[in-house]
């Protein structure tokens, strides 16, 4: 490996001290990562400093790179763009970059086309550039999420969809005419101008200029209806509804009337997963995202410095204001003046400390967190990961033999009250939600979570044992990761009558022992059984007295952490339902003149006791079948 950088150490004296763009290729000639530099001897220098070497990716490039060569420009300026470009050319190893690196998919209106249409680009041409003049909006993450926003889109504005040539005068429509989908260019049943009016409605609408939109559309629906076009009022008396359909659903997520990005990512070794939210006039209109990878090792902000600048390269549009939840790397000046020279005007970075802008923050984040989650789960259920990831839990947990059925167990309660267990059944890796099961807790009084869990768990294999498990009725599990065929009418006995190849329980030692408890009380140690205690995510099994760190990185640990936190889930979803339907029986059931047909009626107008007891007692009143008096009786005791 040494003999692979000392060439390169011997040019770094011959390197020089301007700005530019330098590549380190390995023993291939393979570019395997690019950078910038103000100072090209310095910055290519400090890769192979000994007190650099901590880091874990200057150490990769260091020991891998086997030559370095270097583009000499202007400015930092120009550096900064010519890193970008050859970052997405040649999609170095060690460089972030979006994953599945290609041409993002754009919605294309050429305004200068008589009868244009709204379809997909795979690119953006320059203003002029083959007398190209279209407007792009994008780009999106997939064609999938094109063709979804197209056919959106064609359900309001009835542009063309089809190819062909345009001159009024064919004998027939297609079926988009008569569906209202298209206005019939091709029989010259509209102008050119009418036409064009739908474009420029569809433009604005994809600007976010909604209410505009609404405007436009109201104007015509009136001077329709003024002029006796009855037909092409009640047009835009639909269209008018299909508008105000889609602005109900879009959230107010800015009392200002902002124009913003919202970007948020979650990162995990070598990959990230970003999350882009678009603000339009207050109102969130929609949002894309990605995969990065080359993130092993980097920070969150030169993530985020790195995802602008290839997002916004290829973007139609960049707003004034970006609100992010990481602040760029301090040194990301150049990063700025390039957004705003590509804008054509200032560009505003926020990162929001509190308010409604910080709220929003995490909730893009919440998504970009769901994101990484099903990138991870998508790469476990790869038929061959997954055989990958049972034989690893199994080599960690000394099983038996793969685990293909796991049954996982968890306690939910407040305060010892409304105690609940669950049972989640995962067969291949994958959940198998018909055969979840939910228990009450019957026997034990209290807050104790091993007497609850032995309950549990003794009336699971007592099913188990009470049933024949033998002969045909019993299910072969192959490990292919195919999704297995719906629940038969004796599938819910089935799964009481498997035996688990891995009985996982939600906590540490102490729920371990309590589940050893019962599977010696009932003759069955042949069952292998583990605990995944959440705060360390230590693994503990029978006989092993210090528990297990399975590495974070694993495939393993991620697929038993997702059985355990999907347990968690289906218990304290079965525990609030019954925690609500007490807090509901204790508040109205006590209340003197109420039967079930009058709080019946209650919750149906108010929908919860918190809406009663934020009622006044005339609004309370208004309920059929009470009076004032009952009202009032109704507020004071609740």
């Amino acid at each position: 490996m040494k003999a692979l950088v000392n060439p390169i150490k011997e040019q770094l004296g011959e390197l020089p001290r301007q700005p530019g763009v330098y590549t380190f290729t390995d023993a291939n000639d393979n570019i395997i990562y690019v950078g910038k530099a103000k100072n090209l001897r310095s910055r290519v220098r400090s890769y192979f400093s000994t007190s650099n070497q901590s880091d874990f990716k200057v150490h990769l490039i260091s020991t891998k790179a086997a030559n370095v060569d270097y583009i000499l420009t202007d400015s930092e300026q120009e550096a900064f763009l010519l890193e970008n470009t050859l970052i997405k050319k040649n999609k170095p190893r060690y460089n972030v970059r979006l994953k599945d690196d290609k041409t993002y998919p754009y919605i294309k209106i050429n305004v200068d086309e008589p009868w244009a249409k709204v379809e997909i680009s795979r690119s953006i041409k320059s203003e002029g550039d083959f007398g190209d003049n279209a407007r792009y909006f994008g780009p999106f993450s997939s064609a999938g999420s094109v063709r979804k926003n197209l056919d959106l889109l064609n359900k309001i504005f009835p542009f063309r969809s089809c190819t062909r040539v345009i001159t009024g005068k064919d004998p027939q429509p297609c079926l988009d005419f008569h569906i209202k989908r298209c206005l019939g260019p091709c029989i010259g049943a509209v102008t050119e101008n009418e036409y064009r009016s739908v474009l420029d409605q569809v433009v604005l609408f994809l600007e976010g200029n909604h209410e505009n939109v609404l405007d436009k559309v109201q104007t015509n629906m009136t001077e329709a209806s003024n002029d006796l076009r009855f037909e092409q009022a009640a047009f835009y008396r639909d269209q008018l509804k299909s508008i105000e359909h889609v602005m109900e659903e879009q959230k107010v997520v800015s009392t200002e009337l902002d124009n913003e990005d919202v970007i948020a990512l979650s990162h995990e070794k070598d990959e990230a997963w970003v999350e882009v939210f678009f603000v339009r006039n207050g109102k969130l209109v929609g949002r894309n995202n990605f995969a990065l990878e080359g993130t092993e090792s980097e920070t969150t902000s030169s993530i985020m410095s790195s995802f602008i600048k290839q997002y916004y390269d290829v973007s139609a549009y960049i707003p004034p204001r970006l609100i992010l939840q990481y602040p760029l790397p301090k040194s990301d000046g150049l990063l700025l003046n390039w957004l705003e020279n590509k804008r054509g005007g200032k560009v505003r970075i926020n990162v929001p400390k509190q308010g409604e802008k910080k709220r929003l923050v995490q909730l893009v984040h919440k998504n970009a967190l769901e994101g990484i989650r099903r990138l991870k789960s998508r790469k476990l259920h790869n038929k061959h990961s997954v055989v990958d990831t049972l034989e690893e839990v199994k080599e960690h947990l000394a099983l038996p033999k793969i685990p293909l059925h796991i049954e996982c167990y968890d306690i939910s309660n407040t305060q010892g009250t409304n105690s609940v267990g669950s049972m989640v059944v995962f067969e291949n890796g994958i959940p198998r939600k018909t055969k979840y099961r939910r228990f009450k807790i019957k026997t034990v009084q209290g807050a104790n979570d091993f007497a609850s869990m032995e309950e549990v768990l003794r009336r699971r294999f007592q099913r188990f044992q009470s049933l024949d498990t033998n002969g045909s009725t019993e299910e072969h599990l192959e490990p292919t990761g195919v999704k297995q065929q719906g629940p038969s009418p004796n599938d819910k006995t089935k799964s009481w009558m498997k035996e688990p190849d891995l009985v996982l329980i939600d906590g540490g030692k102490g729920q371990l022992n309590a589940a050893l408890r019962v599977l010696r009380e009932m003759n069955l140690t042949e069952i292998p059984v583990a605990s995944i205690a959440k705060r360390e995510e230590e693994i503990f099994i029978p006989d092993n007295s210090e528990g297990i760190k399975i590495p974070k990185t694993s495939q393993a640990l991620f697929l038993l952490q997702r059985i355990r936190d999907e347990s968690h889930r289906f218990a304290i979803t079965y525990h609030r339902q019954l925690r609500s339907k007490q807090n509901t029986k204790s508040a109205l059931d006590t209340i003197t003149g109420i039967g079930p047909k009058r709080k019946k009626a209650l919750l149906r107008y108010f929908g919860s006791v918190d809406g009663i007891r934020q009622a006044s007692n005339e609004d309370i009143a208004m309920v059929d079948g009470l009076s004032i008096k009952l009202a009032k009786q109704i507020k004071e005791q609740l």
